[in-house]
């Protein structure tokens, strides 16, 4: 079972590799040692203001052509340092790298857990029901809603169980009028399909969501983007409600279950003491 998630992850990895536009090992290997280096020297620096820093070992990496083919041929594992060096290089967004190395790596859960559900439980739907607040359960990482409590749907006029969330705020006029910050909601949806989904969901069903989107003029933006940084952890959703005034829900996203399934949680709890500027 390990060779066969090491070979996966070596298929991701080159897919990757050449979709970030490094045809060659060798010049991927240099920028990653490139990165090695200046994560030493910002290590090091700290270091001589404050000795109470930690030495997180950036002198001790080893990156080259050959160890980097060795990942992409399945025939070794990369540390986390040389996973972090190589998200870097190849240009993943730190916001997305754990979901990544989840669903890349199901075979090893499985191993302890046996096949991972892929749809909400019967128990799992108690709870959502149950719950106070508006929730859902979103397929990662393509964002199909799975399920959605009453408050949640009542939320979002035309937003049914089953839809992609991501192309209904692109289609939904509803959407883009009352939700204050549709873009970057928006934007977040669809760039972290870009980034977690390609190489991971079957191709065709990649093509078959761009197929379905491209049509919408932000779509490309989103799509070949990420969202500022300084607003990719924003977790606010903001509603016009028909008075015109505004109302800040703060958004949660829950991806780990005990036992581990391969959906998320997804909820929205009002911030009584917001006040729009």
């Amino acid at each position: 079972m390990a060779v066969d998630v090491s070979k996966r992850l070596g298929i991701y990895m080159r897919k990757r590799r050449k979709r970030a536009g490094w045809e060659s090992l060798q010049e991927l290997a240099e920028e990653m040692e490139r990165i090695r280096k200046q994560k030493e020297e910002m290590e090091r620096i700290r270091k001589l203001k404050d000795e109470s820093q930690p030495d997180k070992g950036w002198s001790e990496v080893s990156v080259s052509k050959s160890t980097l083919e060795k990942y992409e041929n399945g025939s070794r594992w990369p540390t986390p340092k040389v996973s972090a060096l190589w998200f870097e290089a190849v240009g993943v967004n730190f916001w997305y790298r754990d979901q990544i190395r989840k669903l890349m790596n199901p075979e090893l859960w499985q191993l302890d857990w046996g096949e991972l559900p892929a749809t909400p439980s019967e128990d799992n739907l108690k709870v959502l029901h149950s719950m106070g607040i508006a929730a859902a359960y979103l397929s990662d990482p393509m964002w199909k809603l799975l399920a959605a409590n009453k408050q949640f749907l009542d939320m979002f006029p035309g937003l049914e169980v089953g839809m992609n969330v991501a192309e209904w705020m692109l289609s939904s006029n509803w959407a883009r009028l009352n939700i204050y910050n549709w873009r970057l909601r928006t934007h977040v949806l669809v760039s972290a399909i870009a980034n977690i989904g390609q190489d991971i969901v079957p191709d065709e069903e990649i093509e078959d969501f761009k197929n379905r989107c491209g049509g919408y003029p932000e779509f490309n933006t989103f799509w070949t983007t990420d969202p500022p940084e300084d607003q990719i952890m924003d977790t606010s959703m903001i509603l016009r409600l028909p008075d015109g005034t505004l109302q800040r829900y703060i958004s949660g996203t829950t991806h780990g279950y005990h036992p581990p399934v391969l959906y998320s949680g997804y909820s929205l709890t009002l911030d009584p003491d917001f006040v729009f500027d």
